[in-house]
C-alpha cells in the first residue's frame, strides 16, 4: 500500500500543468523557443476562475478516490 499522501493524484499542479501542455501542443510549436513563447502566451489565457478554483474544488473527490485507491495512481 502507498500512502495516499504521496499520490500524485493529490497534486491538482499537475492537472494544470496537463491543460497547458496541451494547449501549446495543440499550438504545433516548430522549435524549442516557439514552445516557450506558446507556453507564456497560453499561461495568460488560462482563465484563474476556471483553472485554479475547480482545481480546488475538486479536491475532496481527489482525496476520496485516492483513499479509495489506497494511494495507487487514480483518474485525475
Amino acid at each position: 500500500m502507498r500512502t495516499p499522501p504521496n499520490s500524485s493524484g493529490l497534486n491538482p499542479i499537475k492537472n494544470f500543468g496537463a491543460i497547458l501542455k496541451a494547449r501549446v501542443t495543440a499550438r504545433e510549436p516548430r522549435d524549442v523557443e516557439t514552445a516557450k513563447e506558446y507556453h507564456f502566451k497560453e499561461w495568460y489565457k488560462i482563465d484563474y476562475d476556471v483553472s485554479v478554483i475547480s482545481l480546488i474544488h475538486c479536491m475532496p473527490d481527489r482525496i476520496k478516490a485516492v483513499i479509495q485507491s489506497k494511494g495507487y495512481p487514480i483518474k485525475y
